[in-house]
C-alpha cells in the first residue's frame, strides 16, 4: 500500500497532502450449526491518500497511467483503454476534453479510475457540491467490537484537504480498499 502511495506521489503535478492507513482484525461469525469452514479471525488494511493537483488534471492523468500502479479499467486485446470505457484514463481525459458530454450531447458519468481494490477520484469543478474529496475521518476505534484496530494519519491534524484545495484548486484521492492479509479458519 505504501509503495502504491509513494509511486503516485512521484507523479509530476501531484503534491502529497495527507494519508490515512487503517489496520483492523475482526472475529468471524461463530455459528456452530453452520457446516463448512468458518472464519475465526480476519485482518485487513485500508488506505486513502490525498494529493493536491498542480495545474490541470489532464496534465496529471497520463502520468498516473505511466506510473504503472495498475491497469485502470477495462482494456482491449492490445492492452489499450477502450473508447468510452469508464474507469480508464482515456475516458477521464475524454470527459475533461468534452466537459462531460458525449458527442451527441448527453452527459457522461463522472470519471473515476478503477481497478481491483484501487480507485482514484478527484474534485470536479463542474460538480463542486457533488464530487468533492472530503477530509479523512479522524482515527477512531471501530464500533462493533473489533479485536484489533490501528490507525495512522500522516501528517496528523484536521483541515489538510481544505488547505490543499485552497492552494491547488483540485484534490485527488487514491483509495486502497480492504486488502485482506491474514485469515484464521476453523
Amino acid at each position: 500500500m505504501r509503495d502504491l502511495i509513494d509511486r503516485l506521489g512521484r507523479v509530476e503535478g501531484l503534491e502529497p497532502v495527507v494519508t490515512l492507513l487503517e489496520d483492523t482484525c475482526e472475529r468471524g461469525s461463530q455459528n456452530l450449526l453452520e457446516p463448512g469452514t468458518q472464519v475465526v479471525l480476519n485482518c485487513k488494511m485500508h488506505a486513502t491518500a490525498d494529493f493536491g493537483v498542480r495545474g490541470d488534471i489532464t496534465s496529471v492523468l497520463p502520468g498516473i497511467r505511466a506510473a504503472g500502479l495498475t491497469r485502470w479499467g477495462p482494456v482491449d486485446e492490445k492492452g489499450q483503454d477502450g473508447p468510452y470505457a469508464t474507469g480508464t484514463v482515456r475516458y477521464a481525459l475524454e470527459y475533461q476534453r468534452t466537459r462531460g458530454h458525449y458527442p451527441d450531447g448527453r452527459p457522461m458519468p463522472s470519471p473515476r479510475l478503477t481497478a481491483d481494490g484501487l480507485a482514484i477520484d478527484w474534485d470536479r469543478l463542474d460538480l463542486a457540491l457533488v464530487n468533492r474529496i472530503e477530509e479523512p475521518a479522524p482515527c477512531l476505534s471501530p464500533s462493533g467490537g473489533g479485536t484489533y484496530h490501528r490507525c495512522a494519519q500522516v501528517p496528523e491534524g484536521a483541515g489538510k484537504v481544505a488547505e490543499a484545495r485552497a492552494r491547488y484548486g483540485t484534490v485527488l484521492e487514491l483509495t486502497v480498499d480492504g486488502r485482506d492479509y491474514f485469515t484464521v479458519k476453523r
